[in-house]
């Protein structure tokens, strides 16, 4: 099996240690300070270690407990002059329970660019739907409740 580049094993480290312990601050120190991440959930990239802050806290959020495993990791070197960057893909499947209290299965594709040791990007993508359903009814119980 093929040994994966320092960062791309810190960072799968990091995001299931979030995922168990819900403590996202490791993984935000691993976004450099322009970085930008999106998802089909967000209607413009976020950037810079806030929004990975505010992404990985609002993507906790949704769920009462979430899994991650990376069913296949490529990673692949672009070099362009002095800039080295190498992008991953992350292929994963992930099993939640969500906010609401129903069970998910889902799986998803990311897509990480390091340069330097530090996430540049985080691009993933998943079928959004359920998770939405999610937030709208989590957002009906929060109004309903007020």
């Amino acid at each position: 099996m093929k040994r994966l580049h320092e960062t791309t094993e810190e960072f799968i480290g990091l995001l299931q240690q979030v995922e168990k312990t819900r403590q996202v601050e490791p993984l935000v120190a691993l976004f450099a300070e322009d970085a930008a991440l999106l998802s089909p959930v967000l209607s413009q990239p976020l950037r810079g270690k806030e929004g990975a802050r505010n992404f990985w806290r609002k993507h906790l959020a949704l769920f009462r407990r979430v899994r991650s495993e990376m069913t296949e990791v490529l990673e692949n070197s672009l070099d362009s002059g002095d800039n080295r960057r190498l992008l991953v893909v992350l292929e994963w499947q992930a099993d939640a329970v969500l906010a609401t209290g129903k069970p998910l299965s889902f799986q998803g594709i990311s897509l990480v660019e390091l340069v330097q040791g530090q996430v540049q990007s985080f691009r993933t993508y998943y079928d959004s739907l359920p998770l939405l359903r999610a937030s709208l009814q989590r957002q009906d119980a929060y109004q309903q409740a007020g």
